[in-house]
């Protein structure tokens, strides 16, 4: 699955333009060709191994596939325009340079903070989702927050409003047990708590599972094969 929406080749803007689709940045809307789609449903962006589709109405992805392999695109259709974010290109190098923290004062810091290595994967995938939400679209109705927990532990907000998950069902989870004694913790193990409160994806943590606290909602993400 593809994290960030890359640029559609000119085979996927064909098909997009046979379906009457719209772009925005580099994910279109289209109507589903599996079904009979008044309201466009079919989000279409490009993997890197082919196309990626998802219809909110609940078309299964073979399906909508099949159909879209039956279009005979009639010639060539424009391209969205290139993708331009503030500062991107010095964010991504720097992103794209950074070493691991293990071994370094960094990894010495964190850990008195509590914070257990690798963060990394877990942080960067969030980073990514959050960019590809924005979709050259910085004025948006979501955002991600972590706080601290008075027992001690994390929080974790992130507000769904305008993107893909928005409406797509959670079902709690719950893992250990929360403990006020931080000594008591560290003997008792990890606990978290994940579920979805109106449209915000809301999880507690104990003081060094922020990194699970991030990968429960990157596995649901990526359950539901949308980004």
């Amino acid at each position: 699955m593809s994290l960030i929406a890359l640029r559609p080749t000119q085979r996927v803007v064909d098909i997009v333009g046979a379906l009457g689709g719209t772009w925005r940045g580099y994910i279109a809307t289209c109507r589903c060709p599996a079904h009979q789609d008044s309201d466009p449903s079919l989000s279409v962006r490009q993997g890197h191994d082919g196309i990626l589709v998802h219809c909110f109405a609940g078309c299964d992805p073979g399906d909508v596939l099949r159909e879209i392999s039956r279009l005979r695109p009639s010639g060539s259709h424009q391209p969205p325009p290139a993708r331009h974010r503030p500062g991107g290109s010095n964010v991504g190098r720097l992103w794209e340079e950074a070493l691991p923290a293990d071994g370094t004062a960094a990894a010495e810091y964190l850990d008195g903070r509590g914070l257990r290595l690798p963060l990394d994967d877990n942080l960067k995938w969030l980073t990514q989702w959050y960019l590809a939400q924005c979709n050259d679209d910085w004025e948006h109705l979501y955002g991600v927050k972590i706080d601290t927990l008075d027992n001690p532990g994390w929080s974790l907000r992130i507000e769904l409003t305008g993107t893909a998950m928005q409406d797509l069902p959670f079902e709690r989870v719950e893992y250990g047990e929360p403990s006020d004694d931080l000594a008591e913790w560290q003997r008792t193990g990890s606990w978290w708590v994940a579920s979805v409160q109106g449209k915000a994806f809301e999880v507690a943590c104990g003081p060094l599972d922020l990194c699970e606290a991030i990968g429960v909602f990157r596995r649901w993400v990526e359950a539901s094969a949308v980004s």
